[in-house]
């Protein structure tokens, strides 16, 4: 994963939603939505970057709890 502002303001913005009780599928549609105003390709690449840091947490929260 890169290490761009963007990839980070979306990696913190995940993980602040499911700090609050968001699930990754209303992320996905916020991001979803940003398409008419950031463009396909920008919002191509947030839920590249949305699908790794849900991976990421998930692992995190298995190690966790084992």
């Amino acid at each position: 994963m890169s290490d761009t502002p963007t990839d980070r303001f979306i990696q913190g913005q995940a993980a602040l939603s499911r700090i609050h009780g968001h699930v990754g599928e209303e992320v996905t549609e916020i991001i979803m939505q940003m398409a008419v105003y950031a463009g396909f390709t920008a919002t191509v690449n947030a839920l590249l970057v949305a699908k790794d840091l849900f991976t990421e947490l998930d692992t995190a929260d298995t190690l966790k709890t084992s």
